[in-house]
């Protein structure tokens, strides 16, 4: 990998965008307890400051809780897999009320469960659901949504997501790049919708996936700890061709 990040590095205006649940933090029972592995915050500040890098976090989370875990005003913040921008919708739900009342009524009779809205989607998440309990919500959640619904639905590591936006990590990526201008993208993340994001990056570009399992990256790191490890090499090479 270090020859690849040696390419990567060379002469450019180059991006390099991460997720930030199980890539810059841990993954954690509370997502609200989540926080960025020691080392992360000062790489993504070193990066943010070379000449010619971009860097962007794309999550699942909210805009504002990734302000509050991230605070550089530098580095490009996007939630709800790209759909989230730090802009207001009060309308963003409105097609999806009478389905997270059904959801409501889902989570009250599963112990465990917890339902998270956000701004233009709802998220069941069933990391604390007993393990015989656990397939078969997420199974009736998703027979909520009609055949043919205007309604998403996304499924990541114990989380079902339901949304109106049709945003997903891919197009958020390719949208990102040509705002920016940039002519490389690293993408680097944990979960089966940063597969969106690895399935758009060219020949010139990086994936680098942790953790294990079938992925369309180029490479795999086995935590977020390796992941802070890369982004410091990174800088170093990008030190060095300048």
């Amino acid at each position: 990998m270090n020859e690849a990040l040696a390419r990567f590095a060379g002469p450019g205006h180059i991006l390099c965008a991460f997720d930030f649940d199980g890539t810059l933090s841990e993954i954690v029972l509370e997502p609200d307890d989540a926080t960025p592995v020691p080392g992360a915050v000062e790489a993504l500040e070193k990066l943010v400051s070379l000449e010619g890098v971009e860097v962007a976090v794309l999550s699942g989370r909210i805009h504002h809780e990734l302000q509050e875990r991230l605070h550089h005003p530098d580095l490009v913040l996007i939630g709800e897999h790209g759909s989230d921008h730090g802009h207001n919708d009060p309308d963003g739900l409105a097609p999806l009320q009478d389905l997270i009342d059904d959801l409501g009524k889902l989570v009250a009779a599963a112990p465990g469960s917890r339902l998270e809205v956000k701004s233009k989607s709802v998220v069941l998440h069933t990391r604390n659901v007993l393990g015989n309990v656990k397939d078969a919500l997420a199974t009736r959640a998703k027979s909520l949504v009609d055949e043919g619904s205007e309604i998403v639905i996304m499924e990541g590591k114990e989380v079902v997501e339901f949304s109106v936006s049709g945003a997903d990590k891919g197009s958020a990526m390719v949208g990102l790049a040509e705002r920016l201008g940039t002519e490389r993208t690293l993408y680097v993340g944990d979960d089966v919708t940063d597969e969106d994001a690895f399935s758009v990056l060219g020949d010139d570009d990086l994936g680098i996936k942790v953790g294990t399992g079938e992925t369309r990256a180029d490479y795999l790191v086995p935590d977020p700890s390796a992941v802070v490890g890369m982004m410091e090499r990174l800088v170093e090479l990008r030190k060095a061709e300048h």
